[in-house]
């Protein structure tokens, strides 16, 4: 009886001879007569090969979970390597199955990849509630049709910010040395800065406003052995009635963005934090589904962990967190094609709970004489026994607008403060 070759032993057979086996060895290893993975290799051409080219993929998905096929021009070997090759994030997909298989390309060889990926369980149950959570919103939601704004453009962006806001952190007063830290008080400061930002840079008299979501805005992003923690695992001192706090921030942004509008339309851009990774995105999720079909409200909640937009003649960043000597490197990489002479660069980003800004100049040598300005936004957020303990005291909470001319860049930068407010 004539033995059925599979795709698999094709390219084993293809891998040992070109890899320099001889032809006992390869029939020593194929269980097989010389003669007969001789023939194989001189036929392997007959065998079907893949029409496409590296780099190609295919993916269908059924039920929330995925199949994939991909080209590529090296071997896929380990889980880990085929959730890469597909786009996948480790965080939130696992492998159900995946092989690779070598296919004769000329001189080079293409290998292809199947693949079955399925979401992490704790993912696909904090999808459901999510899902559970925007489909309540669109039912009790609704836009509010803004006020007649004047036609006149005056060439002006806001931009306001609520970075680091850590909305439902618990700290006691008399413990930190500082003010009480709630979920209550946290949301009621928020307003107030909003309210009290929306006031001054309406009186710039901005045409578009970008109120920036995110940056660490809740403080943990779920349970890990039931403590509240960060996205990496670090436990933190949070609200425990999570369902609440983040239904309740929800309706609170929804609220604030729908009277935004009244002033401009506005963008939103969503940044994730690196204590809310997961929990930001869902709720930009959900705002962008409360806010579809109103073309006053665009929200950009893409993945990855950086953001590049332009308004006239300055390019912005934003991120949560980079360091000062990587961020022309950066950006003039990630954001060339609005990498341009003659503008403005700025990285608006937070992390660290204070308002600082660094210039970074590039040498002579790397023959880009254009200075990139790392602007790190201030937080409102109380200390906790953490900041406490490691005596990382003492700046003002605030929150900033800042304003920006098409032509010159950064005009007018408003602070708001519920302490000096008082």
């Amino acid at each position: 009886m004539t033995r059925k070759w599979s795709d698999q032993e094709v390219a084993k057979i293809t891998e040992l001879r070109n890899s320099g086996s001889t032809w006992a060895e390869v029939s020593d290893a194929m269980s097989a007569t010389p003669e007969q993975v001789r023939n194989v290799f001189r036929n392997r051409s007959k065998v079907s090969k893949p029409a496409s080219k590296a780099g190609e993929t295919t993916k269908n998905f059924k039920n929330g979970a995925m199949d994939a096929l991909g080209y590529a021009e090296e071997e896929i070997s380990t889980p880990e390597d085929a959730l890469m090759f597909f786009s996948l994030d480790p965080r939130e997909w696992e492998v159900v199955s995946f092989g690779c298989s070598v296919w004769q390309s000329g001189e080079n060889n293409l290998y292809a990849i199947k693949g079955s990926f399925k979401p992490k369980k704790e993912i696909a149950e904090a999808r459901d509630e999510i899902r559970d959570l925007i489909e309540e919103a669109k039912k009790n939601v609704k836009l509010r049709v803004p006020k007649k704004r004047a036609k006149k453009k005056s060439g002006k962006m806001a931009i306001i910010s609520l970075a680091d806001l850590h909305i439902d952190k618990l700290a006691v007063g008399e413990v930190v040395m500082d003010r009480d830290a709630t979920f209550e008080t946290a949301r009621d400061i928020a307003r107030n800065a909003v309210n009290g930002l929306a006031e001054k840079v309406s009186r710039d008299g901005v045409d578009q406003i970008q109120f920036v979501v995110g940056h660490d805005l809740f403080n943990d992003d779920g349970k890990i052995n039931k403590v509240p923690s960060t996205t990496q695992g670090t436990p933190q001192q949070s609200e425990l009635d999570w369902q609440r706090v983040y239904k309740e921030t929800r309706v609170m942004l929804c609220k604030m963005i729908d009277e935004l509008t009244e002033i401009a339309p506005v963008f939103v851009p969503v940044i994730p934090g690196n204590h809310d990774f997961k929990k930001v995105f869902y709720l930009g999720d959900a705002i962008e589904i409360w806010a579809e079909g109103n073309k006053n409200i665009t929200v950009d909640n893409s993945t990855g962990l950086r953001r590049y937009y332009e308004y006239g003649n300055t390019l912005f960043g934003m991120t949560h967190h980079i360091k000062a000597t990587d961020a022309n490197a950066v950006m003039s990489v990630e954001a060339a094609d609005m990498w341009r002479s003659g503008q403005g660069r700025e990285w608006l980003v937070g992390h660290l709970h204070q308002a600082r800004k660094v210039t970074v100049r590039v040498s002579d040598s790397e023959r880009q004489l254009d200075g990139v300005s790392v602007r790190i936004l201030p937080s409102l957020s109380a200390n906790d026994e953490w900041h406490s303990a490691n005596c990382y005291v003492g700046s003002v909470p605030a929150a900033l607008g800042l304003v920006y001319d098409k032509q010159s860049g950064l005009e007018t930068t408003h602070q708001w403060s519920e302490t000096l407010q008082k």
